[in-house]
């Protein structure tokens, strides 16, 4: 459960902090149903930042 709670921990710093490629890396390592919204709101965040060509690469991990 302890990486679990690393990831998520990552995620939301790097939403908080506004790094779209922080962001990216956290997700590429796989998508968890349950941190859906966290995740959204990442996505968010990276657009935002222009990472597209990694929101692109988390797309096809999810699909």
């Amino acid at each position: 459960m302890r990486g679990s709670d690393d990831r998520r921990a990552a995620l939301r710093s790097a939403i908080f902090d506004g790094d779209g490629q922080r962001v990216v890396a956290a997700l590429s390592k796989g998508l968890r149903g349950d941190l859906l919204q966290l995740t959204g709101d990442g996505l968010l965040v990276a657009l935002a930042e222009g990472a597209a060509g990694g929101v692109r690469s988390i797309y096809s991990i999810a699909t």
